[in-house]
């Protein structure tokens, strides 16, 4: 007797491994499997898109913020610097952080461009980095360990930047663009105002472990977003649900896409659209 259960796939549907392998099989690991999957369309709505990129966004500026008020104690305490050089060595650790930044930024966007097809893969390295970033300065105890880990984050921040904002543009279109960046750089302000001082206080009551579990907490949340996040260009690749709203948002979404099959006679000149959560 036949089987249809294929190497790479669990031998019966109801299977514990079953649920795991579906949402394993996101875009970023296969664009051309047949099965959907799970949660595909709330994972390529506009609206968790968006809040995927303000999340990673918000991350990035509030650990910026939460680890700077920290940096002349971990200068004195751990690296045992003079008091009369901590001021030039915080000077030279932001400085780091911005060259990376600088250096990273238009770099992140040719790669996330030429190198693949989906913004998730670069948007999740960046995060790697920022984790990276932030064990380093966890457990640092020497400048050139904290100028690098200092690097890695200024690295990110130019990739998740970058990508995140092609990402934006490519969820909601040119007509809404500004009703988004604006919820977006709404929420960017509320990590600048409280970081610093949540990074002050915690440290003063907890310690280093209380700055950083937070920090951890934060990078949690962003990473589970990004590994679920599917673009809606790529969610058009799967065979999508018969729900019209559903398929006219990819639609719309694949219009732009330069992967997408030319036009017939029976295409009609101007796509079907359903109005966007920022319209």
């Amino acid at each position: 007797m036949s089987s249809d259960t294929s190497p790479t796939s669990p031998t019966s549907p109801t299977s514990p491994s079953a649920s795991w392998w579906r949402m394993k099989n996101t875009p970023l690991f296969d664009h051309k499997n047949e099965r959907n999957p799970v949660g595909l369309r709330w994972r390529s709505n506009t609206f968790f898109i968006v809040s995927t990129v303000g999340i990673g966004m918000f991350t990035d500026m509030f650990l910026y913020g939460l680890i700077v008020p920290v940096l002349p104690f971990m200068l004195e305490e751990r690296v045992h610097t003079p008091q009369s050089q901590i001021q030039s060595y915080v000077s030279a650790l932001l400085a780091v952080y911005a060259a990376a930044s600088m250096i990273a930024s238009p770099i992140s966007g040719i790669l996330a461009d030429k190198l693949s097809s989906s913004r998730q893969l670069p948007f999740l390295l960046g995060l790697i980095m920022l984790a990276l970033a932030t064990v380093l300065l966890a457990v640092g105890q020497s400048i050139a360990v904290l100028a690098v880990a200092r690097f890695l984050q200024g690295a990110s921040s130019g990739v998740v930047w970058t990508v995140g904002l092609a990402l934006l543009v490519e969820t909601v279109g040119p007509e809404n663009l500004g009703k988004a960046i604006g919820s977006i750089f709404s929420i960017l302000s509320v990590a600048t105002l409280f970081a610093p001082v949540l990074g002050g206080i915690i440290y003063a009551k907890t310690g280093y472990a209380g700055v950083f579990g937070l920090g951890v907490a934060f990078l949690v949340l962003d990473f589970i977003m990004r590994l679920l996040v599917i673009e809606k260009k790529v969610a058009a690749k799967y065979n999508p649900p018969t729900s019209p709203s559903y398929a006219s948002s990819c639609s719309s979404s694949s219009s732009n896409d330069p992967e997408a099959a030319p036009p017939t006679d029976s295409t009609p000149l101007l796509p079907h659209t359903t109005p966007s959560p920022y319209d």
